[in-house]
């Protein structure tokens, strides 16, 4: 049985979750090109005008298990476009914590992607024992604060216009009504890390 198809979540609307693949670079090339200079910035807190193959290598080349990414998908392949993606990456200081970032194409904006995917990355991290998120975003990025603040973020100020959000992955999970999709998820996330 193909286990990609086993490892595709159908979410409606054409939209499929899914782990990132080594595969993925030319999706995550074609993703980046279609933000916005201001969504580049905020995601990558630099400004930013092209992934390098090393980073390309970086964001889809993971083992799920330290490094675990969700990619949020319309359509399948080989006509797959990138809607939106979401990563944690565990510290090496901190291995009950890890770093975790969202990006969301412009024309998705506002239509709860960030949310859902907060909420799908703390089911994989929650299978793969992290316990609590950190996150670095700019002070002004209004729309992803709320979206952590809703989830229970502690927001400390940091130099340079950041904050640092803090947010325990127990509660998001907890949070989250148990169903079908939240199942697979976690059978997906538990998959993937072998």
């Amino acid at each position: 049985m193909n286990t990609t198809i086993l490892s595709t979540i159908p979410l409606g609307d054409g939209l499929f979750l899914r782990p990132v693949r080594s595969e993925d670079k030319a999706l995550l090339r074609a993703g980046f090109e279609r933000l916005s200079p201001a969504s580049r910035y905020q995601r990558f807190l630099s400004p930013t005008t092209r992934l390098t193959d090393r980073q390309l290598a970086y964001f889809s080349e993971i083992d799920h298990r330290d490094h675990f990414a969700w990619a949020l998908v319309s359509g399948r392949p080989p006509h797959e476009e990138g809607v939106a993606v979401a990563r944690y990456v565990r510290l090496r200081e901190e291995p009950a914590v890890a770093e975790a970032a969202f990006a969301v194409l412009d024309s998705h904006q506002g239509h709860g992607f960030g949310g859902f995917l907060a909420d799908a990355l703390a089911v994989a991290a929650a299978v793969n024992e992290i316990e609590q998120f950190r996150c670095y975003v700019l002070a002004g990025n209004g729309p992803m604060l709320a979206i952590l603040r809703r989830r229970g973020a502690v927001v400390t100020p940091e130099e340079g216009g950041l904050v640092r959000a803090d947010l325990a992955v127990a509660p998001i999970v907890a949070g989250i009504a148990d169903s079908e999709q939240v199942g697979r998820m976690r059978a997906v996330a538990r998959a993937a890390a072998g």
